[in-house]
């Protein structure tokens, strides 16, 4: 898929082996991303779905690597568990003023590729920032692992770039029974889809460690502003362990629609505190 971005310089060449098949390539970073961390991962490396779901996964490149011309990657999933639905090139790409070229295919029953470039002379995209996504299905209950297998990233004069990455992420997909269930060892705060526009789905799971059966937890879900202003009230009171699912319908507690950009949603359950960033696209 080529798309236009308003292309400000013209001319250049595409790294050799990068050829119009498809190949995936996602990056992104979270600020603050310091020098001793691995500058490629999957995000988020945990997740809980129900059977049916989507899971939205990100590749993430932090400023370890300052700059990005093209990439390719590839992905190994549990094709028993999984399938691909789709992958989109991350903002950083997107939200370049150079023309680039994007593309991706299933190479394999359990590997999914994709190939980003942004096209012109020494042209490039600054990093940290979200490169690609992927959404995956969950059909069937498990613990899903997704790998990185190869990334290759190319620089601003389309020298390959040694580049490290991380192991990868797990997808927990619906409930799974027997003597050691596999859940996570922790609690979360998810969405989806994110970003959104309207509404998006707010998934919280409180870990059962040290809890009666029966038992709840006094919990607060709040969103707030990029200032740290509350936003909205969604949620005041107990919840159980395990999935707990609330949607934010996009608007303030007086009922308006909020504008466009980044809001926090908090959950406080207990002792615990979670937060996840959401994105409004209006």
């Amino acid at each position: 898929m080529m798309k236009d971005n308003g292309c400000i310089r013209s001319g250049g060449m595409r790294p050799a082996g990068l050829v119009a098949a498809a190949i995936v390539f996602c990056l992104v970073a979270p600020p603050g991303a310091g020098a001793g961390e691995l500058p490629v991962s999957l995000y988020p490396p945990d997740s809980w779905i129900e059977t049916g779901d989507l899971c939205t996964l990100q590749v993430r490149v932090n400023d370890v690597v300052d700059s990005v011309s093209c990439m390719e990657i590839f992905i190994r999933f549990d094709p028993a568990l999984l399938e691909v639905e789709t992958a989109g090139e991350g903002r950083l790409y997107e939200e370049s003023p150079f023309t680039t070229f994007f593309d991706w295919d299933l190479v394999a029953p359990d590997t999914v590729s994709a190939i980003d470039c942004v096209l012109g002379y020494r042209t490039c995209v600054i990093t940290p920032g979200e490169l690609v996504r992927f959404v995956f299905r969950g059909i069937a209950d498990g613990k899903a692992a997704v790998r990185l297998t190869t990334v290759r990233l190319w620089d601003v004069d389309r020298a390959p770039l040694i580049t490290e990455i991380s192991g990868g992420a797990n997808v927990q997909i619906g409930n799974v029974t027997g003597e050691n269930p596999e859940v996570p060892p922790r609690g979360f705060l998810a969405n989806h889809p994110n970003p959104f526009n309207p509404s998006t789905s707010i998934l919280l799971f409180i870990p059962s460690d040290g809890m009666e059966s029966g038992g709840t937890l006094k919990t607060r879900l709040s969103i707030f502003d990029s200032r740290g202003a509350l936003v909205r009230l969604l949620f005041d009171g107990p919840a159980a362990p395990g999935i707990n699912r609330f949607a934010w319908d996009g608007r303030n507690d007086s009922g308006a629609d909020v504008a466009s950009g980044i809001y926090y949603a908090t959950a406080r359950t207990g002792t615990e505190v979670y937060e996840r960033k959401l994105v409004v696209v209006r």
